[in-house]
């Protein structure tokens, strides 16, 4: 069994099974791990070759891409795929998120996709992360300078800030990832303010597929105050403006407020996940992929960033 970053994650063994590939290969399996555009294949909607996801991941597909060709897994079930055993696994990061457990006769391989070690409000839980002799992890936050604040104070900072700006006669605005935070911006509102919750039609869509697992209250038009909650700021008299992403550790969004709002782990959180995984080797990919293997080895840990180039397991 070989593995390298090409068409998304390549495994092959006697086939092959792609892991959040660009485009879909006939003779392939496909494994999506959530359901953001990034990790999604271009032609989702007419898929050349079986793909699979988590059931929640399946519907979001269905309802924001109009994808209904997804069969959906279950998690912590083990499936059968091209003589690999296949076990989906919470991942924490979005509703639906997976990582992929992959047994062969060769060593066990976790692929995380995105995750979360800490969970989020609209997810399944925190990240299941179980040992395996290979770990293949995100590193998008995977460097030193990315050490978030507490995630609970900041969702109650931003309650406060949208508390006070309905004081002051402003209507707040969140700019958001249509999905994923904007349900989980909503379903906080929900619980801990009486305001009406405007969202745009894209994070309206995107959210049908959450109705069948939260109970979750927004509108696409109401009478003031109210909050909008949307990927872009609509042009709206007297509003205020604020950005939910982990980003907002480093970077100023000028007039609007940043809030370290991430449905990712930190670089702590990453460290933490690979400590639990206990891996013979890491293996790390997207974002600060090259850097989170840096600072893996100075730790002792075999690591390396995943390239081009076949590995033999």
């Amino acid at each position: 069994m070989r593995i390298r970053l090409g068409n998304g994650i390549e495994i092959e063994g006697d086939r092959r099974i792609l892991l959040d590939p660009i485009t879909t290969e006939e003779g392939s399996a496909v494994l999506i791990s959530h359901a953001h555009y990034d990790h999604v294949p271009k032609d989702i909607r007419n898929p050349r070759c079986t793909v699979f996801a988590s059931r929640a991941t399946a519907e979001i597909l269905s309802y924001f891409y109009g994808a209904d060709e997804v069969n959906a897994m279950e998690f912590n079930s083990q499936y059968d795929l091209h003589g690999m055993k296949v076990t989906p696994l919470v991942a924490g990061h979005i509703l639906g998120s997976t990582m992929y457990l992959i047994e062969h006769d060769g060593p066990r391989i976790l692929y995380t996709g995105d995750i979360n070690v800490g969970g989020g409000l609209t997810v399944e839980g925190p990240a299941d992360l179980q040992e395996a002799d290979i770990l293949i992890i995100e590193a998008t936050y995977g460097s030193p300078e990315y050490i978030f604040p507490s995630q609970d104070e900041v969702r109650m900072n931003l309650i406060k800030w949208v508390a006070d700006s309905v004081k002051n006669g402003l209507i707040p605005m969140i700019s958001a990832y249509t999905i994923g935070k904007s349900q989980e911006i909503i379903y906080l509102l929900n619980k801990l303010t009486n305001l009406p919750v405007v969202v745009s039609s894209k994070v309206a869509r995107a959210s049908e597929a959450y109705l069948n697992y939260f109970d979750l209250r927004y509108q696409l038009e109401h009478d003031e105050p109210y909050v909008y909650v949307g990927s872009r700021w609509k042009n709206i008299e007297n509003s205020v403006k604020a950005v939910a992403t982990g980003w907002a550790i480093k970077r100023d969004f000028g007039d609007a407020k940043g809030f370290c709002l991430s449905s990712h782990s930190d670089f702590n959180g990453l460290i933490k996940a690979v400590m639990k995984v206990d891996p013979e080797i890491v293996l790390t990919v997207y974002g600060q992929s090259r850097r989170f293997a840096d600072e893996l080895r100075k730790m002792g840990i075999k690591a390396e960033a995943l390239s081009s180039e076949f590995i033999k397991l």
